[in-house]
Protein backbone atom coordinates (compact mmCIF):
# COMPACT_ATOMS: atom_id res chain seq x y z
CA UNK A 1 0.00 0.00 0.00
CA UNK A 2 1.37 3.42 -0.99
CA UNK A 3 0.43 6.47 1.05
CA UNK A 4 0.86 9.97 -0.36
CA UNK A 5 0.60 13.49 1.05
CA UNK A 6 -1.61 15.14 -1.54
CA UNK A 7 -0.64 18.58 -0.25
CA UNK A 8 2.74 18.18 -1.95
CA UNK A 9 1.21 18.25 -5.43
CA UNK A 10 -1.22 21.05 -4.62
CA UNK A 11 1.51 23.22 -3.08
CA UNK A 12 3.91 22.56 -5.98
CA UNK A 13 1.19 23.56 -8.43
CA UNK A 14 0.38 26.80 -6.59
CA UNK A 15 4.08 27.64 -6.23
CA UNK A 16 4.68 27.32 -9.97
CA UNK A 17 1.57 29.34 -10.83
CA UNK A 18 2.41 32.19 -8.46
CA UNK A 19 6.10 32.26 -9.39
CA UNK A 20 5.12 32.63 -13.05
CA UNK A 21 2.57 35.34 -12.27
CA UNK A 22 4.98 37.38 -10.13
CA UNK A 23 7.69 37.02 -12.78
CA UNK A 24 5.32 38.30 -15.48
CA UNK A 25 4.32 41.44 -13.57
CA UNK A 26 7.97 42.15 -12.69
CA UNK A 27 7.60 42.74 -8.94
CA UNK A 28 10.48 44.84 -7.58
CA UNK A 29 11.32 42.36 -4.82
CA UNK A 30 11.36 39.37 -7.19
CA UNK A 31 14.91 38.44 -8.25
CA UNK A 32 14.94 34.69 -8.98
CA UNK A 33 12.49 32.04 -10.10
CA UNK A 34 14.89 29.13 -10.55
CA UNK A 35 13.86 25.54 -9.71
CA UNK A 36 15.83 25.71 -6.43
CA UNK A 37 13.94 28.81 -5.26
CA UNK A 38 10.67 27.12 -6.17
CA UNK A 39 11.61 23.99 -4.22
CA UNK A 40 12.67 26.10 -1.25
CA UNK A 41 9.29 27.81 -1.33
CA UNK A 42 7.50 24.45 -1.52
CA UNK A 43 9.41 23.32 1.58
CA UNK A 44 8.58 26.56 3.36
CA UNK A 45 4.84 26.05 2.77
CA UNK A 46 4.75 22.30 3.46
CA UNK A 47 6.57 22.82 6.77
CA UNK A 48 3.75 25.11 7.87
CA UNK A 49 0.58 23.25 6.88
CA UNK A 50 -0.80 19.92 8.09
CA UNK A 51 -0.36 16.99 5.68
CA UNK A 52 -3.35 15.20 4.16
CA UNK A 53 -2.48 11.58 3.46
CA UNK A 54 -4.35 9.45 0.94
CA UNK A 55 -3.83 6.23 -0.95
CA UNK A 56 -1.92 7.17 -4.08
CA UNK A 57 -4.68 5.79 -6.31
CA UNK A 58 -7.37 8.10 -4.94
CA UNK A 59 -6.95 11.12 -7.14
CA UNK A 60 -10.51 12.27 -6.53
CA UNK A 61 -9.53 13.36 -3.01
CA UNK A 62 -6.95 15.72 -4.46
CA UNK A 63 -9.54 17.18 -6.84
CA UNK A 64 -11.87 17.92 -3.94
CA UNK A 65 -9.08 19.52 -1.96
CA UNK A 66 -8.23 21.79 -4.88
CA UNK A 67 -11.85 22.95 -4.97
CA UNK A 68 -11.58 24.18 -1.36
CA UNK A 69 -11.19 27.91 -1.94
CA UNK A 70 -10.18 28.70 1.63
CA UNK A 71 -7.48 26.04 1.56
CA UNK A 72 -6.05 27.41 -1.68
CA UNK A 73 -6.21 30.97 -0.33
CA UNK A 74 -4.28 29.92 2.79
CA UNK A 75 -1.69 28.09 0.68
CA UNK A 76 -1.30 31.09 -1.64
CA UNK A 77 -0.69 33.36 1.35
CA UNK A 78 2.11 31.10 2.56
CA UNK A 79 3.52 30.75 -0.96
CA UNK A 80 3.81 34.53 -1.31
CA UNK A 81 5.44 34.82 2.11
CA UNK A 82 7.87 31.99 1.33
CA UNK A 83 8.66 33.40 -2.09
CA UNK A 84 9.53 36.80 -0.62
CA UNK A 85 11.66 35.29 2.12
CA UNK A 86 13.56 33.05 -0.30
CA UNK A 87 14.16 35.97 -2.67
CA UNK A 88 15.29 38.17 0.20
CA UNK A 89 17.66 35.59 1.69
CA UNK A 90 20.76 36.65 -0.25
CA UNK A 91 22.88 37.50 2.77
CA UNK A 92 26.61 36.73 3.37
CA UNK A 93 25.91 33.42 5.14
CA UNK A 94 22.47 32.80 3.71
CA UNK A 95 22.54 33.32 -0.05
CA UNK A 96 22.14 31.30 -3.25
CA UNK A 97 25.88 30.70 -3.60
CA UNK A 98 26.32 29.63 0.02
CA UNK A 99 23.52 27.11 -0.11
CA UNK A 100 24.56 25.87 -3.54
CA UNK A 101 27.77 24.75 -1.84
CA UNK A 102 25.98 22.94 1.01
CA UNK A 103 25.59 19.31 0.02
CA UNK A 104 23.18 17.13 1.92
CA UNK A 105 25.12 14.78 4.15
CA UNK A 106 24.42 11.14 3.33
CA UNK A 107 26.27 9.46 6.19
CA UNK A 108 27.28 10.07 9.78
CA UNK A 109 28.01 10.24 12.54
CA UNK A 110 26.36 13.66 12.85
CA UNK A 111 24.60 15.83 15.39
CA UNK A 112 20.98 16.29 14.32
CA UNK A 113 19.39 19.43 15.69
CA UNK A 114 15.72 19.70 16.57
CA UNK A 115 13.74 22.56 15.11
CA UNK A 116 13.78 25.52 17.49
CA UNK A 117 10.37 27.05 18.14
CA UNK A 118 9.90 30.30 20.04
CA UNK A 119 7.41 33.10 20.64
CA UNK A 120 8.05 36.78 21.33
CA UNK A 121 5.61 39.14 23.04
CA UNK A 122 5.14 42.80 23.83
CA UNK A 123 6.31 43.11 27.44
CA UNK A 124 3.51 45.55 28.32
CA UNK A 125 0.47 44.10 26.53
CA UNK A 126 1.61 40.45 26.39
CA UNK A 127 0.40 40.30 22.79
CA UNK A 128 2.48 38.39 20.20
CA UNK A 129 4.74 40.79 18.30
CA UNK A 130 5.05 40.97 14.52
CA UNK A 131 7.87 42.54 12.48
CA UNK A 132 10.51 41.47 15.00
CA UNK A 133 13.82 40.39 13.50
CA UNK A 134 15.12 37.29 15.26
CA UNK A 135 18.76 36.32 14.67
CA UNK A 136 20.13 32.97 15.81
CA UNK A 137 23.88 32.64 16.37
CA UNK A 138 25.97 29.59 17.25
CA UNK A 139 29.27 30.34 18.97
CA UNK A 140 28.93 34.01 17.89
CA UNK A 141 28.48 33.07 14.23
CA UNK A 142 25.25 33.22 12.26
CA UNK A 143 23.76 29.72 12.51
CA UNK A 144 23.47 28.08 9.09
CA UNK A 145 20.03 26.64 8.38
CA UNK A 146 19.34 23.22 6.91
CA UNK A 147 18.27 24.87 3.62
CA UNK A 148 17.12 28.25 2.31
CA UNK A 149 13.47 27.61 3.18
CA UNK A 150 14.52 28.17 6.82
CA UNK A 151 15.44 31.83 7.17
CA UNK A 152 18.04 33.32 9.51
CA UNK A 153 17.51 36.10 10.51
CA UNK A 154 13.76 35.53 10.64
CA UNK A 155 11.07 38.21 10.90
CA UNK A 156 7.85 37.41 12.76
CA UNK A 157 4.65 37.98 10.80
CA UNK A 158 0.86 38.02 11.00
CA UNK A 159 0.41 34.49 9.64
CA UNK A 160 1.95 32.97 12.77
CA UNK A 161 1.92 35.97 15.17
CA UNK A 162 5.01 36.29 17.33
CA UNK A 163 6.30 32.86 16.34
CA UNK A 164 9.74 32.11 14.96
CA UNK A 165 11.40 28.84 13.93
CA UNK A 166 14.93 27.72 13.06
CA UNK A 167 16.37 24.41 11.90
CA UNK A 168 20.16 24.05 11.85
CA UNK A 169 21.97 21.82 9.37
CA UNK A 170 23.44 18.54 10.73
CA UNK A 171 27.04 18.80 11.90
CA UNK A 172 29.79 16.19 11.59
CA UNK A 173 31.13 14.17 14.49
CA UNK A 174 33.90 11.56 14.38
CA UNK A 175 32.29 9.09 16.78
CA UNK A 176 28.84 7.59 17.15
CA UNK A 177 26.98 8.33 20.41
CA UNK A 178 29.38 11.15 21.25
CA UNK A 179 27.99 13.89 23.48
CA UNK A 180 28.37 17.62 22.90
CA UNK A 181 26.80 20.79 24.25
CA UNK A 182 26.05 23.57 21.76
CA UNK A 183 25.61 27.19 22.83
CA UNK A 184 23.34 29.68 21.07
CA UNK A 185 22.28 33.29 21.33
CA UNK A 186 19.13 34.98 20.07
CA UNK A 187 18.99 38.68 19.22
CA UNK A 188 15.56 40.28 18.87
CA UNK A 189 15.15 43.77 17.41
CA UNK A 190 12.05 45.74 16.41
CA UNK A 191 11.28 49.37 15.62
CA UNK A 192 10.42 51.25 18.80
CA UNK A 193 11.59 48.47 21.15
CA UNK A 194 14.69 47.83 23.20
CA UNK A 195 17.10 45.27 21.73
CA UNK A 196 16.94 41.89 23.51
CA UNK A 197 19.60 39.19 23.84
CA UNK A 198 18.79 35.68 25.05
CA UNK A 199 21.05 32.65 25.51
CA UNK A 200 20.47 28.91 25.68
CA UNK A 201 22.34 25.63 25.19
CA UNK A 202 21.41 22.12 24.08
CA UNK A 203 23.18 18.80 24.57
CA UNK A 204 23.03 16.28 21.73
CA UNK A 205 24.30 12.78 21.02
CA UNK A 206 25.71 11.98 17.60
CA UNK A 207 23.60 9.72 15.40
CA UNK A 208 24.49 7.38 12.57
CA UNK A 209 22.59 9.25 9.84
CA UNK A 210 21.57 12.86 9.19
CA UNK A 211 17.90 13.80 9.37
CA UNK A 212 16.31 15.85 6.62
CA UNK A 213 12.66 14.86 7.06
CA UNK A 214 10.80 17.47 9.07
CA UNK A 215 9.22 15.99 12.19
CA UNK A 216 7.01 18.06 14.49
CA UNK A 217 7.89 15.79 17.44
CA UNK A 218 11.60 16.67 17.11
CA UNK A 219 11.13 20.25 18.30
CA UNK A 220 12.66 22.27 21.13
CA UNK A 221 10.32 24.91 22.58
CA UNK A 222 12.40 27.91 23.61
CA UNK A 223 11.69 30.20 26.53
CA UNK A 224 9.18 32.96 25.71
CA UNK A 225 10.76 36.35 25.00
CA UNK A 226 9.42 39.82 25.82
CA UNK A 227 10.31 43.13 24.17
CA UNK A 228 9.72 46.43 25.94
CA UNK A 229 9.11 49.83 24.28
CA UNK A 230 12.06 52.23 24.33
CA UNK A 231 10.06 54.98 26.03
CA UNK A 232 9.42 52.97 29.20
Amino acid sequence: MKVHNMMEEIVASRVNILFDQVSEIGAEWFSCGCPRCRLDTCCYVLNRIPPQYILSSRGVARSRAEENRQLIADIDTLVMEGMKLVNASKRPLNDHEKYAELEMLTEGPVYNFPTFLGTIYDGTTFEPLNDVQITLKQENELAVMIDRSWINPYKTNSINPGTYTFWIQPQFEEKLDAQKTFSFSIEATALGYERLMSYFSITLFSESLPRYAYNTTHTLKLQDLYLFPKDM
